[in-house]
């Protein structure tokens, strides 16, 4: 598309053609959504994390143990105590 320039310096002759804005928006657009669908994509394919990223839960030893099943037991006596399982 050619278009002409006005001979008078008043006027602004480095106009783009309305077309190039909208080309312009449009490319914008579809790198925005390329790299948000990448991040996407690398989300959902990360490997899952190792053993050594697990956490430990440390066992109760025998008296804290007792000490628990007493208490379920006092609590189930005076109907406080309801079993979830």
């Amino acid at each position: 598309m050619k278009v002409t320039a006005p001979l008078s310096n008043d006027e602004a002759t480095n106009y783009p053609a309305p077309s190039s804005k909208a080309a312009r928006a449009a490319i914008a657009a579809l790198l925005l959504c390329t790299v948000f669908g990448e991040a996407r994509a690398t989300q959902l394919y990360d490997p899952p994390a190792t053993e050594g990223a697990a956490v430990l839960i440390p066992t109760l030893s025998d008296e804290e143990r007792e000490e628990q099943d007493a208490a379920r037991a006092l609590a189930g006596a005076r109907g406080g105590y309801r079993a979830a399982r």
